[in-house]
C-alpha cells in the first residue's frame, strides 16, 4: 500500500525521482515560480507560453534536473485558467502525475502542494484531500488474473506532498480522509471488477461480512430461506433462473454520539451478473454485466469509509443480491410476483429485474423508520441516453436530500442531475392484471423505473440515483482504467454524510 507523507522543503533542495509542480496560466502568486526560474530560466518561461505546455489543464511536461536541483526530474503539471478551477481539476492533475510516473517506471513521486490556491472555494484540507485522491485513484489497478508480470503496471510505493511552509494539521486531515475514502473506493472497485464466476451473491455476502467484522459494523445476511419466510417475491423471482441462491445483506453502523435518531438508509442494487433472463441481452458486451452490482458495491464501500472516519451518524446499508440468468425455473414475461410489501407486479420484461430486487429492499428499509433513504443502481440504459457517461440521474420525493447530494456532487465531482418525476409518468407503469408492471415502455424509461420504485418507499424521504452511465468506464478516464469499475457513489455518499 502506498505510503503518504507531507513535508516542508524548497524545490531545489528536495531529492526525488519525479517532483511535480501544479501550475495555472498567468498566475504570479505561485511561490514556486521563483525557484523554477532559478532552476530552468528562460526554458521554463518559454514552456509556460508555448503550445507544447502552456499550463493547459491535464497537460504535463517533464524536465530533467540539473545542477541547481536535487530532483532527478521535475514535472510541470497544468491546471488551466485559475477562474476555471474545480475540485476535479486537482484530482485529474495528480492523476496525470501518477500516470506519468507509471510510464517512466517510477515508484516514488513528490507533488508540490498548491497552497497558493487555498481560498474560500478551496480550503486547505479539501485541497490536500483532492490531490491525494487523484493520485490514489489513478494508482489503482485490477490485475489479479494477469499472470504475465511484464503486463502489470508497477504501483506507487510512496507519495510525498511538499509544502511551502510546515504542513498544517488541515493538510494532514485532508491526506487522512483521502486515504480512508480511496481505500473504500478500491474495495468497491475490487468487488465490481471481479468476474461473475468469482463474485456470486454468496461470495459478495462473505466479503462484506469480513469487512464489517474488521470495522465493527453489525451485519445480517438473509439467505434464500429467510427471504422466502419474509415473502420477498422480487428477489426470489429474479433469482429463480440461477443455481446460485440470492442474499440480502444488511449492515448497520452507529457512530459515537450519533446526531440522527432515525437512521439514514443506503440501498444498493447487487446483481452480480445480469444476462437479462428470458428477455436475454445481446451477446456483445454482455461481459460488462458483472458491473450490474456497482450500486451495491458502492453502498458496501461507503459503509467501510463511514466506519473508518467514525462519522457521528446512524447509517444502515442494504444490498439485495442475486444473479439474473436463464433456466428452466427462470421467471417469465407475463408472470406476476407478490412483493415483500404485498404489492403485486406484472413482469413484462425480465431484464427490468434490478427494480424488482430493489423494491423488496426499499420496502424493508421502512422498518427502520428512516430519516432518509438513498438508493444507487445501474438501473436503466435510458439514463445513459439522457445524461451520457458524465453523470447519474437523480430522482426522488425530497428536495432536501436531493440538495444535499447535489452539493456533495460538486465537491466529490461525482456528478448527479435531477430528472423530473411528474405524476404523468405513473400511468405508464399501471398494470391491467396486477397493481403495477415492471416496464413503462421506451418513453422516459429512467423516470418510469424510479416511478416503480416510488411505490416501495412509503412516505419516507427518498432519492434514487441511476448510475448506469457512471459505474464503469469503457474508455480510459483521468483516474480510471478502461473497462473498469469507477467506484462511483462512494465519494458522493461519504461527502454528503460528512456534511449531514
Amino acid at each position: 500500500m502506498m505510503v503518504i507523507h507531507a513535508k516542508h522543503s524548497k524545490l531545489k533542495l528536495w531529492k526525488s525521482e519525479l517532483t511535480c509542480v501544479f501550475l495555472t496560466k498567468n498566475d504570479e502568486t505561485n511561490p514556486w515560480l521563483n525557484e523554477l526560474d532559478e532552476i530552468y530560466g528562460s526554458l521554463f518561461k518559454d514552456l509556460m507560453k508555448s503550445r507544447e505546455f502552456g499550463a493547459d489543464e491535464e497537460s504535463i511536461h517533464v524536465l530533467h534536473g540539473n545542477n541547481k536541483t536535487k530532483s532527478k526530474r521535475i514535472g510541470l503539471v497544468g491546471l488551466g485558467e485559475t477562474k476555471d478551477l474545480e475540485w476535479d481539476t486537482f484530482r485529474k492533475a495528480a492523476a496525470k502525475a501518477v500516470k506519468t510516473a507509471h510510464a517512466i517506471g517510477i515508484e516514488k513521486i513528490s507533488l508540490i502542494f498548491p497552497s497558493h490556491l487555498v481560498s474560500e472555494q478551496f480550503d486547505e484540507s479539501g485541497l490536500a484531500q483532492a490531490v491525494v485522491e487523484g493520485a490514489l485513484l489513478a494508482d489503482y489497478r485490477y490485475d489479479k488474473y494477469q499472470t504475465d508480470q511484464k503486463a502489470k503496471i508497477s504501483r506507487l510505493e510512496e507519495l510525498t506532498l511538499i509544502t511551502y511552509v510546515s504542513p498544517s494539521d488541515r493538510v494532514y486531515q485532508g491526506v487522512r480522509a483521502a486515504e480512508v475514502i480511496c481505500d473504500a473506493v478500491s474495495f468497491t472497485r475490487d468487488l465490481a471488477n471481479a468476474p461473475g464466476n468469482e463474485l456470486t451473491p454468496r461470495e459478495l455476502a462473505t466479503r462484506t461480512a469480513q469487512m464489517c467484522r474488521k470495522n465493527k459494523i453489525k451485519i445480517q445476511i438473509f439467505d434464500e430461506k429467510k427471504l422466502a419466510l419474509l415473502k420477498m417475491g422480487g428477489i426470489l423471482g429474479v433469482a429463480q433462473g440461477s443455481s446460485e441462491p440470492p442474499r440480502m445483506i444488511i449492515m448497520e453502523y452507529t457512530g459515537v454520539k450519533a446526531k440522527n435518531r432515525k437512521p439514514i438508509v443506503l440501498v444498493g442494487k447487487g446483481l452480480t451478473f445480469d444476462a437479462g433472463g428470458i428477455s436475454i441481452k445481446p451477446a456483445a458486451d454482455m461481459d460488462r454485466m458483472k458491473f450490474d452490482m456497482c450500486g451495491g458495491a458502492a453502498v458496501i464501500g461507503a459503509m467501510q469509509a463511514i466506519a473508518h472516519l467514525k462519522l457521528p451518524l446512524h447509517v444502515v446499508g442494504i444490498v439485495p443480491s442475486s444473479e439474473n440468468l436463464l433456466g428452466s425455473k427462470a421467471f417469465k414475461p407475463g408472470d406476476v410476483l407478490t412483493m415483500y410489501s404485498g404489492k403485486t407486479v406484472e413482469v413484462l420484461n425480465t431484464d427490468a429485474e434490478g427494480r424488482l430486487i430493489l423494491a423488496d429492499a426499499l420496502a424493508y428499509a421502512q422498518k427502520y423508520k428512516p430519516e432518509a433513504i438513498i438508493d444507487l443502481a445501474t438501473l436503466t440504459g435510458h439514463c445513459v441516453i439522457a445524461l451520457g457517461y458524465a453523470g447519474a440521474g437523480m430522482m426522488g420525493n425530497d428536495p432536501n436530500v436531493k440538495s444535499r447530494l447535489m452539493d456533495a456532487s460538486k465537491i466529490s465531482s461525482e456528478k448527479v442531475w435531477e430528472l423530473p418525476m411528474w405524476k404523468e409518468f405513473d400511468k405508464q407503469i399501471k398494470s391491467h392484471i396486477a397493481d403495477i408492471k415492471n416496464m413503462g415502455g421506451r418513453p422516459a424509461g429512467a423516470i418510469t423505473a424510479a416511478a416503480f420504485l416510488k411505490h416501495f418507499v412509503g412516505d419516507y424521504p427518498w432519492v434514487h440515483l441511476d448510475i448506469a452511465g457512471t459505474a464503469n468506464s469503457e474508455e480510459e478516464l483521468p483516474y480510471t482504467a478502461r473497462i473498469s469499475s469507477t467506484g462511483f457513489g462512494v465519494r458522493l455518499l461519504v461527502e454528503a454524510l460528512r456534511k449531514w
